[in-house]
């Protein structure tokens, strides 16, 4: 049936196929730089970097991205930076980026300081959206640079 159902809702066997980003990286990586990119129209983040120490994403171009999914991923996004060096972001022209879907996890407790005090926050009864920015730094506890 290509689907599980919860909640008398059918959910999806596979998320993945809505989660696409342009450029991402997910573990641990250093000393990135991202430069004079054009990212547009990837379901999920235009650039994301989990878990990062010493990223450049610089002169990019990121536009109308994050539109169809439920993960809600913003343009550009650094989560979870490692480290203690420099992150930058700088001289990146980024528009069109919004989410048409609201945000949905099965399980928010797996998602490491989550929690919005929002009233349904990424449940199914959820009916408004509030994520989607341009631009997005987002669980970084654990970082000590700059």
């Amino acid at each position: 049936s290509g689907c599980e159902w919860q909640n008398h809702m059918c959910l999806p066997e596979s998320y993945s196929y809505f989660q696409g980003n342009g450029i991402t990286v997910w573990h641990g990586s250093t000393h990135l730089t991202f430069r004079n990119n054009v990212v547009h129209h990837c379901p999920g983040s235009g650039i994301r970097v989990n878990k990062g120490d010493e990223v450049t994403i610089d002169s990019n171009v990121v536009y109308d991205n994050t539109w169809w999914t439920f993960s809600a991923p913003s343009a550009i996004v650094l989560a979870e930076s490692l480290g203690t060096g420099s992150n930058t972001i700088s001289h990146n022209l980024v528009f069109g980026n919004r989410n048409f879907i609201p945000f949905f996890s099965p399980d928010l407790s797996s998602i490491a300081h989550s929690g919005t005090g929002v009233p349904n926050y990424a449940e199914a009864e959820q009916d408004y959206i509030i994520d989607g920015s341009g631009v997005y730094l987002t669980r970084n506890y654990d970082y000590r640079g700059t």
